[in-house]
């Protein structure tokens, strides 16, 4: 039979364990020769015990992630305070799926490496984009690209005109302008035959701003959402109106 492993002993005479090898951590050498100790103390009824136990304890411990990982399921776990082994729950999740939500909280980075963004997505819930996307070297914003389009009517008269057929991506008009050479109309911008929400334009010979938040989406589709315009009480000498649509796109 192969020999049993003797036995260390400290200068005591008190058995201890085997000699803790090369990769035991400082924490399990540290149990291991305090608890040789206390077997020698406690025979005796020394009052060291007390100093013994409270080192035990401390051992343990340095050597077991402690606090609380909260009552909220899937909560990122971040340290607590500075002291090497405690844990506390964070504002932001991740699920088994890999998803990570903030909870409210922002997400600062560096940098975002990413085989697919997907546009439709990404919202500007407060405004543009300050930061860009940098796509073969160009770095391009993200969001609330700025379009607009002009059209001059030499002689207009009292009608609905076509101005932009099967929309090739989707934008939002957000401002119309107008003006004449001379004469007046009123001018009414329409998406798939619906007014913008807000206010027609008053062509004069003084430049007239509308702005339109609402029935504003231009949509694709087969055909895209046409966009037309409707002049009423239009002047009989009413000349060179032109007339100018701005808006917002998400780049594709």
């Amino acid at each position: 039979m192969a020999d049993e492993p003797t036995p260390s002993s400290d200068t005591s005479g008190s058995t201890l364990t085997s000699a803790p090898s090369a990769v035991e951590s400082t924490n399990a050498r540290m149990l291991n020769d305090v608890m040789g100790k206390l077997a020698t103390v406690f025979s005796g009824g020394s009052a060291a015990v007390v100093d013994l136990i409270t080192a035990i304890a401390a051992a343990i411990t340095s050597s077991i992630i402690g606090g609380t990982t909260g009552v909220t399921a899937n909560r990122i776990l971040t340290a607590k305070g500075a002291s090497g082994f405690a844990l506390q729950a964070s504002g932001a999740s991740a699920d088994s799926s890999g998803n990570i939500n903030t909870n409210g909280g922002d997400l600062t980075v560096d940098d975002i490496t990413a085989d697919v963004i997907d546009a439709t997505t990404v919202n500007a819930t407060n405004g543009a984009f300050s930061s860009t996307l940098t796509k073969g070297g160009v770095s391009v914003a993200i969001v609330n690209q700025a379009v607009g389009a002009s059209f001059t009517f030499k002689v207009p008269e009292n009608e609905t005109v076509y101005l932009i057929l099967n929309a090739q991506f989707q934008w939002t008009i957000t401002q119309t302008d107008t003006i004449t050479e001379v004469g007046t109309s009123t001018v009414t911008v329409n998406i798939n035959g619906t007014p913008l929400g807000g206010t027609a334009n008053s062509a004069s010979t003084s430049l007239n701003t509308q702005t339109h938040a609402t029935a504003n989406v231009v949509n694709t589709g087969s055909p895209g959402n046409p966009i037309s315009v409707t002049f009423t009480s239009t002047s009989s000498n009413c000349e060179n109106l032109c007339l100018t649509i701005w808006g917002t796109r998400v780049l594709t």
